[in-house]
């Protein structure tokens, strides 16, 4: 697994750095100063590491944005996904010391049918032919949970932000917007759930956001527009 996304680091521009228990990869573009830490581990021995680890960092790739900017990419080998191991994964991205974490869950089966998928095939020419296919995402659907080679593609993309997945096929957004607000009118409070659509959509969020503020400012929100909110 661990190869198959350096694969993807170095087709998206990144250079390797290798240290004790871990790789650095840093962008050829050195105007772009974020910087991903991947490592082979449990999310219990990342919290136990992860400090070695950033000071190895800095060691490793001097530069003052490598404290604030790096992210930890944690391959996780494991037997099965149950409730157990999704609590532990949300647990381990919801700790913001050190890094901010994405933890890449996989077992044997969803390797064996990626490796299958591959043959001598290229992990990001996959990625950029399925991501964005409506006949590939059908599939996902259909076979969730089965421990396919689709569902590990998708977890792939989404926890590693770098990866560019193309323009995709054209998609009817006026359809799926009247599906959306047919959804939202057949709810039993429609005008609050389209108040916190809206001002979700109108919040700007990045890396530095803070959640627990965020949160606290939809309340505000939904309080001032004359709606209980219930604790």
């Amino acid at each position: 697994m661990k190869d198959l996304v350096n694969g993807l680091f170095s087709s998206h521009g990144y250079t390797a750095h290798f240290g004790e228990g871990f790789d650095f990869f840093a962008s050829h573009d050195t105007e772009k100063q974020t910087y991903w830490l991947v490592v082979e581990a449990t999310p219990q021995q990342v919290f136990e590491n992860q400090h070695t680890w950033l000071t190895a960092c800095q060691n490793l790739y001097n530069h003052d944005a490598v404290q604030k900017n790096t992210n930890l990419i944690c391959l996780w080998p494991i037997s099965k996904i149950d409730a157990h191991i999704i609590s532990e994964v949300h647990t381990a991205e919801e700790d913001l010391f050190f890094f901010k974490k994405h933890v890449i869950y996989y077992t044997q089966n969803e390797l064996s049918s990626l490796n299958k998928k591959l043959q001598d095939g290229d992990l990001t020419e996959l990625i950029h032919n399925s991501v964005n296919s409506s006949i590939v995402f059908s599939e996902y659907k259909s076979l969730l949970g089965e421990e396919t080679w689709q569902e590990l593609i998708y977890r792939l993309v989404i926890k590693l932000g770098f990866i560019d997945i193309g323009d995709g096929e054209t998609a009817d957004i006026e359809g799926l917007y009247t599906s959306h607000k047919a959804k939202i009118l057949n709810t039993k409070q429609p005008e609050l759930l389209s108040l916190i659509e809206s001002s979700v959509l109108d919040t700007l969020l990045d890396s530095s956001s803070n959640s627990e503020s965020v949160l606290n400012d939809l309340f505000l929100t939904i309080a001032e527009a004359g709606h209980e909110v219930k604790y």
